[in-house]
């Protein structure tokens, strides 16, 4: 770095702000406005699917047919579509 000199003006975070709900909007990396994701994975990797946290706030309800649908809001469809891959045609993306 060079020329580094203070400047007059501080930037001061509004108290109003809250990282973790700031991240919340995103999936991984990816930050673009959140929408409502709707995941259902198969009977046969539903045990193994039960045990990741795809994101803090997401809802996991077990259906009656042994699947796992999983919920949440947040933006970054092209990371979640990345890491969805690694499910194959295990998983059922029913939203968006």
């Amino acid at each position: 770095m060079q020329g580094i000199r203070p400047e007059p003006d501080i930037h001061t975070r509004p108290e109003d702000f809250d990282l973790q709900d700031w991240l919340a909007d995103s999936f991984g990396i990816w930050r673009e406005v959140p929408f409502d994701v709707e995941w259902r994975f198969l009977p046969e990797v539903a045990d193994e699917a039960a045990t990741y946290q795809f994101h803090p706030r997401q809802k996991v309800e077990r259906l009656k047919d042994g699947s796992l649908m999983v919920r949440f809001r947040a933006g970054g469809r092209r990371e979640m579509d990345w890491y969805l891959y690694r499910w194959g045609d295990k998983v059922e993306v029913r939203n968006p």
